[in-house]
C-alpha cells in the first residue's frame, strides 16, 4: 500500500500538471495560429494549398522536444522533492535526464508527426470548402472572409492545442515519474501502483486502480499494466488509442522498505537545468 503522504497524490500531481501544459501552450497555439492562417489565406489566394509546406516535421519535433523537455524536468523534480525523502549519495542526472527525454521527444514526433500535420491541414481545407458552400459566405470580399476565417483559426488552434498538449503531457509526466524512482532505486527494489484521474475516467482505467491502485500491494516496477485489452509499463504507454488518448491517470511509485537508494541526496539534487528551461519564442 502507499503511505498517507501519498493521499493527496493524485490532486497534487493534477495541479503540477495543468500548471506546466499552461506554460508549453502558448508557444505552440502561436504556431497552429500561424500556419492555420496562412493556410486560410492561400486558399482565400488560390483555391487550393499544397499540404507539404504546413505543419512540417522538423517543428513538430521542436514542438514534442518543449512539452517533453519542460514538463518531464518539472514533473520529476516535483515527484522526487515530494515523494522521495532520506535518500542518500550525491550525483546529478540532469545532462543524462535531458538526453532521455530529447530522445523519447524524438520518438514520439515520429511516430505522431504526419497524423497531426494530415489532420490540421485536411481539417482546415474541409472547414473552407464548408464555408464557401454557404452564400452569405461566399459574396463577401476578401478581408471579411479572413476576419471570419481567423476566428475559426483561433478556436481550431486552442482545440488542437489543448489535445495534443493534454494526451503528451500526462504520458511524459508518467515516464518522468517512472525516470526518476529508476533514477533513486534499483528496478527490482521497487513496485508501482496505478490511480485513476480526470474528469470522464474509462470504466477500464477505473478496474486497473481496483487491481493496482493505492490500496493494493502495487506490482513489481518491472512488470506491466493490464488495461482492457492493452499492456502497459505506465499510463498513456500502451498501443490502444481508446485507453490512452486524453488518459488522465498516473503512475507512483514506492521503495521496498529495505530498499537502499542509489541516488543523490534530495538536498543536493541540483534542478537548475530543468528549472530554468522554459519554451519561448516561436517556432
Amino acid at each position: 500500500m502507499l503511505g498517507n503522504q501519498f493521499k493527496n497524490f493524485y490532486s497534487d500531481f493534477d495541479k503540477q500538471r495543468t500548471a506546466a501544459e499552461d506554460v508549453v501552450k502558448p508557444k505552440i497555439n502561436r504556431y497552429y495560429t500561424k500556419e492555420l492562417t496562412s493556410i486560410f489565406n492561400e486558399l482565400l489566394r488560390k483555391g487550393q494549398i499544397n499540404p507539404a509546406v504546413y505543419f512540417k516535421k522538423s517543428t513538430i519535433n521542436e514542438i514534442y522536444k518543449d512539452i517533453y523537455l519542460y514538463i518531464g524536468f518539472n514533473i520529476g523534480e516535483w515527484y522526487i522533492k515530494n515523494y522521495f525523502l532520506n535518500v542518500k549519495n550525491n550525483a546529478t542526472y540532469q545532462a543524462q535526464w535531458e538526453q532521455t527525454y530529447i530522445f523519447f521527444a524524438a520518438k514520439a514526433a515520429d511516430m505522431f508527426a504526419p497524423e497531426i500535420a494530415n489532420a490540421a491541414t485536411q481539417n482546415a481545407m474541409k472547414v473552407f470548402a464548408e464555408l464557401m458552400t454557404e452564400a452569405d459566405f461566399a459574396t463577401l470580399g476578401f478581408e471579411a472572409k479572413a476576419a471570419i476565417l481567423l476566428e475559426k483559426t483561433k478556436a481550431m488552434s486552442k482545440t488542437y492545442v489543448n489535445r495534443i498538449v493534454a494526451t503528451e503531457a500526462n504520458r511524459i509526466a508518467n515516464y518522468a515519474i517512472q525516470n526518476s524512482a529508476l533514477s533513486f532505486f534499483e528496478e527490482q527494489d521497487l513496485v508501482k501502483f496505478w490511480i485513476a484521474g480526470g474528469a470522464n475516467i474509462r470504466d477500464t482505467h477505473l478496474a486497473a486502480m481496483q487491481r493496482y491502485g493505492p490500496s493494493t500491494d502495487g506490482i513489481p516496477m518491472k512488470e506491466n499494466f493490464y488495461i482492457g485489452d492493452d499492456v502497459m509499463m505506465r499510463p498513456t504507454s500502451g498501443n490502444i488509442a481508446k485507453e490512452n488518448v486524453n488518459c488522465k491517470c498516473v503512475m507512483a511509485t514506492r521503495a521496498k522498505p529495505n530498499a537502499v537508494s542509489i541516488g543523490p541526496d534530495v538536498e543536493d539534487f541540483d534542478f537548475s537545468m530543468g528549472v530554468g528551461y522554459r519554451p519561448t519564442g516561436s517556432y
